[in-house]
């Protein structure tokens, strides 16, 4: 049995930890050199947990753990979310689902709220792929307009325009082929896959950083060094590693984390500014809890906005995810665009295509209000569409939309990564 004295100890580092950087058994186990089974003897039993998730110190316990305890502290360090959760299945009451979701949370293995894991759709992961060519070509004729009119998003929806993809796609098409032939993240093979790619077809609107980026891999220059010189050294912060992102939360669709640290990896090929990093890290986030949301039902719009702004470091980011409730609860596209913005800047784009989601019912309606931000809008509209078509599937999106350049290979990506992963 743990001394009173370490008990003690662990608490009041736990109490010293700011809540959003909360991943308290492998910190506090490190700061005072005790064993991460040792730190979670004593908080985890300790702990009351409200519809918030924040933590809530209830008076510590002076007993052991029940064995109950012990066998989800052993899950929870050792093994894997799926293992939890299948023995969390045989339980019920706080033993059941909540308490397995509590405890990967305290492990630092899941933030606050995010969902365990619902089966698979074929639908949804076919969604995500189409709906991100969709909305990047329905934004494309349109990109760079302050304001994109209200008869071009009239004719979109009855007589579309050519659905010829940009970079976007092209991108997000060589981020799901990477993984498949790499099975999961190979830098070189990333690297050197995007530019391949953009030396093959190099007419689909790069942005010049990834150009400079794709150039210096094809003359031999290690990609990492390649990324990092940009803007003096600072690196990229737009939106280019959250365009493509998406294929990502496919890949790793049984785990958050996983999709977390998949997205920094993939994004660190072209950006390496915390700002560009992050815009990926949130897009994907974002696309995960789509794929795992009920799609007839209400979206869990504080769950959401949680687990993202537990994910959230820099301030821009910080800050837009402070402002979007702010937005939410308002219909004003111009609002919307002022405060979150519709530029190629990760921080004034991602929220901006997380808020055109949250508000939408439909598909289409998603894609709407995606146009409707203009700007930066192929790429909005991209990501918004990854998001709804998540959600929706490729059952919601319109079968007009449907037919966009590249539709059989982004069909073939999806189900490939499906039979794989899924």
């Amino acid at each position: 049995m743990t001394d009173t004295r370490t008990a003690e100890r662990v608490w009041e580092t736990w109490e010293r930890l700011p809540f959003a950087e909360r991943k308290p058994v492998a910190a506090i186990a490190s700061a005072l050199r005790l064993t991460t089974a040792e730190v979670a003897g004593i908080l985890l039993p300790g702990l009351a947990w409200e519809d918030s998730m924040e933590p809530i110190p209830h008076p510590r316990p002076s007993s052991a753990m029940t064995e109950s305890d012990r066998r989800y502290e052993l899950y929870g360090l050792t093994s894997s979310l799926e293992q939890a959760q299948a023995d969390a299945r045989e339980e019920t009451g706080l033993a059941g689902l909540e308490r397995t979701r509590r405890l990967l949370h305290l492990t630092g293995q899941l933030p606050p709220h995010a969902p365990l894991t619902r089966s698979p759709s074929l639908d949804r992961f076919r969604g995500l792929m189409i709906g991100t060519a969709v909305g990047d070509s329905l934004g494309r004729p349109v990109e760079g307009h302050r304001r994109v009119s209200v008869d071009y998003v009239a004719e979109v929806i009855t007589n579309p325009p050519p659905m010829r993809l940009t970079d976007d796609t092209a991108m997000t098409i060589g981020l799901a082929e990477s993984l498949l032939a790499a099975d999961g993240f190979s830098g070189d093979d990333l690297a050197q896959r995007f530019a391949e790619n953009y030396r093959s077809d190099p007419d689909r609107g790069y942005g010049g950083g990834a150009i400079k980026v794709f150039k210096e891999v094809l003359r031999g220059m290690p990609w990492q060094k390649a990324a990092g010189s940009l803007f003096g050294g600072t690196g990229s912060y737009g939106n280019g590693a959250a365009m493509r992102v998406a294929p990502v939360a496919l890949w790793s669709f049984g785990d958050l984390g996983s999709t977390i640290r998949l997205a920094e990896e993939t994004a660190k090929i072209t950006h390496t500014h915390p700002e560009g990093i992050e815009g990926a890290v949130l897009q994907a986030a974002a696309a995960w809890h789509a794929l795992h949301s009920d799609a007839n039902g209400k979206l869990d719009l504080d769950g959401i906005l949680s687990d993202l702004k537990h994910l959230a470091h820099t301030d821009e980011f910080t800050q837009a995810l402070e402002i979007l409730p702010l937005c939410l609860d308002r219909d004003d596209e111009e609002r919307t665009r002022l405060h979150l913005g519709n530029g190629v800047r990760a921080s004034r784009s991602v929220i901006t295509a997380l808020h055109c989601f949250l508000k939408a019912t439909a598909f289409e309606e998603a894609i709407v209000r995606a146009l409707q931000m203009g700007g930066d809008v192929d790429t909005i509209a991209a990501m918004t569409g990854a998001l709804a078509g998540a959600r929706f599937g490729l059952a919601g999106i319109p079968e007009a939309w449907q037919q966009v350049e590249g539709r059989a290979q982004l069909l073939a990506l999806a189900d490939a990564i499906y039979a794989r992963r899924a």
